[in-house]
């Protein structure tokens, strides 16, 4: 159906709307939002009527949230989850927080649901990852992920939940997964990793250590791919040229009080003379390079 979205502004500046319409019934146009920009709050009205709530208040925002379709729907196919997650529970009311906390609250006409917008943001994502498994991994996933936020509400699945999921993933982790590893996917585990390190609960203790071990871990590999590289540039017979960009790359390395390296100096001593590059310690003093292979004259 080709869908169409329009943008309505109100002359203050303040209010903005979003319509959505069927190109061949234009005149039946749906209200998808209400944007209160100087307020910072949306009310979303999802399109589909599949989905039992009528209305989502988006708290903390001055324009629709990426989690959240111009064309009136929640991306990732979200609304079917949650619609599965409430089928036994009338919903009152919806809402999204920039900073609330997660919250289920019932009363005598049903539940009042509040996400905080990171946990909703994660919802979304987990749900958009697990495109490509099974509809039964996918539920199992959204299942686990509602009894982490909402413990007493929603009792832990059985299956594979979130634990069996994680290390179903880590005793899949081989040689073979690095050889078909694109920079995308390197980027994305530098990024899981950083989150581990900020992750709120994690005791002093522990990130310290896994911090250590990272980085004993990776001087061990750096050194030993310098002093390979050394070896093979001793065995090809490498230029002065080769040397100093080798030894200006990775001089620092090997030597902990260099901070800061400086390229190609020129040096003036009653003329000029270029020096191969200057490396800097941390007492900021400077240190001069000139590189010379054994076989030049001099």
């Amino acid at each position: 159906m080709p869908l169409v979205t329009e943008k309505i502004t109100e002359p203050s500046g303040n209010v903005e709307r979003i319509f959505v319409y069927d190109t061949r019934e234009p005149n039946e146009k749906h209200l998808v939002s209400i944007v209160d920009i100087r307020s910072k709050k949306v009310i979303f009205y999802p399109r589909r009527q599949i989905f039992k709530v009528k209305e989502i208040l988006i708290e903390g925002f001055d324009r629709l949230p990426p989690e959240f379709h111009e064309k009136g729907h929640i991306k990732s196919g979200v609304e079917y989850y949650l619609n599965k997650k409430f089928t036994d529970r009338p919903i009152i009311s919806f809402v999204v927080s920039k900073s609330e906390e997660n919250l289920i609250r019932k009363d005598k006409t049903g539940y009042r649901i509040r996400f905080n917008y990171n946990s909703f943001r994660e919802l979304r994502e987990g749900v958009g990852k697990l495109n490509y498994y099974s509809t039964r991994d996918r539920s199992l996933w959204v299942d686990s992920y509602f009894h982490q936020l909402f413990p007493r509400r929603f009792k832990k699945p059985k299956g594979l939940g979130l634990t069996e999921r994680t290390k179903r993933i880590v005793t899949q982790l081989d040689d073979v997964t690095i050889d078909n590893l694109e920079n995308q996917d390197i980027q994305t585990f530098w990024t899981f990793f950083e989150k581990l390190l900020k992750k709120r609960g994690m005791s002093a203790k522990q990130k310290r250590r896994i911090f250590e071990t990272a980085k004993l871990r990776v001087d061990d590999i750096t050194i030993s791919e310098i002093i390979s590289r050394f070896e093979t540039m001793l065995s090809s017979g490498a230029s002065e040229s080769k040397w100093a960009a080798y030894l200006r790359k990775n001089l620092f390395l090997i030597d902990a009080r260099y901070i800061d390296t400086i390229p190609q100096l020129n040096v003036q001593l009653g003329g000029t003379r270029n020096i191969d590059f200057g490396l800097v310690d941390s007492q900021a003093y400077l240190d001069v390079f000139e590189i010379k292979l054994p076989t030049t004259p001099f």
